[in-house]
């Protein structure tokens, strides 16, 4: 397992320089000066020169990339150009907003996909699982752009019953005031903002969390060791969520994992529905204003996540199947 890990952790520098490499010849590429954006069309040209000799600009491709990269060897990603701060900074900022959104999706996801899922493999061929496949179908067909404009409509607009937009206290700071006060109103107040924005987001990952759940364990009921299981007593329970489902979770484990990876990047137009802070909205941001430390910044830090959730759920593998060894 040590072995394996190192060997994963290894890979992630060659993913990572490929990256960088990409991220760097696409927004260097791209029509548009920063430098003009930020003066504006009237500037005068020893302005805009200056300013460009200022942040590298004036150099070769090559050059400003490698200078680039041997800074961020070290953990400078430069200054953004717009807001006139780290870009680390920036980023900080706006990371734990997207993280949070990206697991309160995914648990949305869990929590409603599995047990349906489920349900409906327990219940094959009946109403019940027909409404379960008309859900997801329902569920993976549905923007999550739209799905969010309608949640809004309906239950921030017409009943005023959540929060039309916006961030509350981050999770984990309502979370650690609820165990030093026993207060849970912070709790109950980043709740109600995160609710809508993880619904929408976790919509379409439901539905095929909850359609991959339900024929695995379909294919796993019909194996023989359940039928022997069946045969010496043990009960339904046990052997629909001891015996069966826990062999039908690797590739639930599998699609969790990606998609967690994909909210990281992805949740940009959610976001933008409800005005999450988070770095989706950045990097859009950058990238209209060809930010460029941003980007690559913001860029490269996903697929650091990226790679990262992908070794989790590959570890996992081998607590959920025992069969699995990495040695």
């Amino acid at each position: 397992m040590l072995a394996f890990t190192l060997r994963r952790l290894a890979s992630v520098v060659p993913v990572l320089f490929g990256v960088s490499i990409l991220v760097f010849l696409m927004v260097h590429l791209t029509p548009g000066d920063p430098v003009r954006l930020l003066l504006g069309e009237d500037a005068e040209p020893a302005d805009v020169e200056r300013l460009r000799a200022a942040y590298g600009f004036d150099r070769p491709l090559p050059v400003q990339y490698l200078l680039w990269l041997q800074r961020a060897l070290t953990g400078d990603f430069g200054i953004s150009i717009r807001h006139q701060e780290p870009v680390l900074t920036l980023i900080a900022g706006h990371i734990g907003a997207t993280v949070e959104l990206a697991v309160a999706s995914l648990v949305v996801a869990v929590l409603l996909g599995i047990p349906l899922g489920v349900l409906a493999a327990v219940r094959r061929n009946g109403p019940v699982d027909l409404a379960c496949l008309v859900i997801a179908l329902v569920g993976v067909s549905m923007p999550n752009f739209w799905l969010g404009m309608v949640l809004l409509a309906y239950l921030a607009v017409e009943i005023d019953l959540l929060p039309i937009a916006g961030r509350g206290p981050p999770l984990l700071d309502a979370l650690g005031e609820l165990l030093r006060t026993g207060r849970p109103g912070a709790l109950l107040d980043a709740v109600r903002f995160l609710l809508l924005p993880a619904v929408a987001l976790g919509t379409a990952v439901m539905a095929v969390v909850m359609r991959l759940t339900r024929s695995n364990l379909v294919e796993a009921l019909g194996e023989d060791y359940i039928r022997t299981a069946r045969a010496k007593g043990v009960s339904e329970w046990n052997v629909v969520y001891r015996h069966a489902l826990r062999n039908s979770l690797l590739a639930v484990v599998t699609v969790v994992g990606l998609s967690f990876g994909a909210l990281l990047g992805g949740a940009v137009v959610t976001e933008t529905v409800f005005s999450w802070p988070g770095l989706g909205r950045l990097l859009v941001d950058a990238i209209r204003q060809r930010n460029f430390p941003v980007v690559q910044a913001g860029v490269l830090l996903v697929a650091f996540l990226f790679v990262l959730v992908n070794l989790l759920v590959d570890l996992s593998y081998a607590w959920l199947d025992p069969r699995i060894r990495y040695d």
